[in-house]
């Protein structure tokens, strides 16, 4: 179980920190999901947002107080 979730986070901890995937993280990730095109357009997806909110400066609405 502990797989599941470690080799997609080592694979968008390193896209995101050095561009690059090593081989390493490659190989894990196609050793364990077939289609690693997959994991990082998903990775892809998730990040588009932040980014987006970030660079149009979009602030965090207060919560309602009822």
């Amino acid at each position: 179980m502990f797989a599941v979730v470690a080799i997609p986070y080592d694979v968008a901890s390193a896209l995101i920190s050095h561009g690059v995937l090593p081989e390493l993280n490659n190989r894990q990730a196609i050793r364990r999901f077939t289609a690693r095109r997959n994991l990082s357009y998903l990775i892809g997806l998730y990040c588009l947002v932040p980014v987006t909110f970030n660079g149009f400066d979009v602030q965090v609405p207060e919560p309602d107080a009822t």
